[in-house]
């Protein structure tokens, strides 16, 4: 038993063995390949890995340690995206205060009632689904119970719960909210998608579609807007693609599809499969930047950061032309921010709330502890590198109207 244990091992020590010595190749596509095999490894050699680039030098050390970096950042993801583990029931006339806490069980999640509806009972059986999927099915068997995900648990909570179009991959789960359609050959599909809660993702946007011969479908995450506006009654309305698409805000953007028919007029896709992208925070750094130029500015990913007055800092993005990737809280931690004067004084920003201005302007707000008018400024805050997943879903008759 011991050999044929350590025959992996061996067979894992060459492999990396002869990975390092590649990344001393003279030919840069080699040490290309070599670098993306060793990545290819896994999280199990990681151990090897980190050993291997203590020993290592120069660019192969650098080479290495970007490998280790990686695997770790995977280490962590699989902690933030646990395996979805599958829910087995067979209920009748139970009480929710008692079929929530075993499918919870189940799931690996923590699930609880309202008082309201503990003692409602349902009448339900599933065998390997995903929680998500168990609970909808499960509150679809009364007309008076929903359930919301937050603060990391699943709540039963009384309320009609939303019957629509939805798709499961995993722990994962994308429901069709609307569907409206502003020209003869175009429609917009509202997706909204969810998780899980102990799927710790920070903010998810559509990513991608593969639809039927015949159509064209683009997520309005990758689509450049040509207008918008912003009102307090109607919410924000964009135009993409010629094509007027309305929304209440930036994250509601996140997960439109537009649909563009190029011939006949069928009303349904069909089957259509869609992509979105979870993003989750993997690591952490301090980062500091100057602020020099006048008006001082420090762009942040999409954002880019102003003083606007004595004592007040505030945060605002450039003219958006598409939604934008992610957020500045999903981007830094809105607790983390300092500004430090020409004279070595730190003063904490006190991040206070946001508001929108026109035209879709989102403004974060900050207070400082002293008067920064007229000093050089140096901003120190924490960034978070982040991982995505891709996660592919599947509707079945997907109708181009409602």
């Amino acid at each position: 038993m011991c050999l044929a244990l350590a025959a992996p091992q061996d067979q894992l020590d060459e492999k990396i063995k002869s990975l390092v010595a590649a990344l001393k190749s003279e030919d840069i596509e080699t040490r290309e390949k070599a670098t993306r095999d060793i990545i290819a490894l896994g999280i199990d050699a990681l151990p090897k890995l980190e050993r291997a680039q203590t020993a290592a030098e120069g660019e192969v050390r650098a080479r290495l340690e970007l490998a280790v970096t990686k695997l770790r950042r995977e280490v962590i993801l699989l902690k933030k995206a646990p395996p979805v583990r599958l829910v087995t029931v067979s209920a009748k006339d139970r009480p929710l205060k008692d079929f929530l806490p075993d499918v919870g069980r189940q799931a690996g999640v923590s699930c609880e009632c309202d008082p309201a509806v503990a003692n409602l009972t349902v009448t339900f059986e599933a065998k390997d689904e995903p929680l998500l999927k168990v609970l909808d099915r499960a509150c679809r068997t009364r007309a008076d119970v929903s359930f919301e995900i937050a603060k990391g648990k699943i709540r039963m909570i009384p309320g009609d719960h939303p019957d629509v179009p939805t798709a499961y991959s995993g722990p994962y789960r994308a429901r069709l909210m609307k569907t409206t359609a502003p020209k003869a050959k175009d429609s917009i599909l509202y997706f909204r998608f969810d998780a899980q809660p102990d799927q710790e993702y920070i903010s998810v946007a559509g990513s991608g579609a593969s639809p039927p011969a015949g159509f064209g479908i683009h997520p309005a995450s990758l689509v450049p807007f040509t207008t918008w506006l912003w009102t307090s009654t109607t919410g924000m309305t964009v135009q993409i693609e010629g094509v007027q698409v309305q929304a209440d805000n930036w994250k509601d953007l996140a997960g439109v599809f537009l649909v563009k028919r190029e011939e006949g007029d069928a009303q349904s896709l069909g089957s259509l499969r869609f992509r979105a992208r979870f993003h989750f925070p993997v690591d952490a750094s301090r980062t500091e930047a100057a602020m020099t130029e006048h008006p001082r500015r420090l762009p942040v990913g999409d954002y880019e950061f102003t003083f606007r007055s004595a004592k007040l800092f505030v945060q605002r993005p450039d003219a958006l032309r598409k939604v934008p990737r992610l957020s500045l809280e999903e981007l830094t931690d809105l607790n983390s921010f300092s500004a430090v004067n020409d004279e070595g004084n730190k003063s904490p920003l006190k991040f206070f709330g946001t508001r929108n201005t026109f035209p879709g302007e989102l403004i974060y707000q900050f207070v400082a502890e002293e008067d920064l008018k007229g000093k050089t400024v140096k901003l120190e805050y924490t960034v978070y590198t982040l991982a995505e997943r891709e996660i592919e879903f599947e509707l079945k008759d997907v109708k181009l109207r409602d």
